[in-house]
């Protein structure tokens, strides 16, 4: 990312400085923002921390484990009779 430092639109007085202004045209290249508006992050962002969540192995980024670690996690309920059903 190389913008982290504004925003891809020209913001909205009416919505307190938090929405981008309606009819005004976004930055070109959204891919180089780190932020769309004042609080959200662009696809850029959400891509990069979606992947990390899902492949990263270190105990730094994502404790005690990733996404695809617990998706992939399997629960015998018959072994504990502490298991409570939804």
């Amino acid at each position: 990312l190389k913008v982290t430092n504004e925003i891809c639109c020209t913001l909205s007085a009416s919505s307190g400085d938090m929405a981008c202004a309606e009819g005004v045209a976004p930055c070109s290249d959204r891919s180089i923002y780190l932020f769309y508006d004042a609080v959200h992050p662009t696809e850029s962002v959400y891509v990069q921390l979606s992947t990390k969540a899902f492949f990263s192995k270190l105990d730094t980024e994502f404790y005690p484990f990733n996404v695809n670690v617990l998706a992939n996690l399997t629960l015998d309920v018959g072994a504990s009779s502490n298991v409570q059903p939804w």
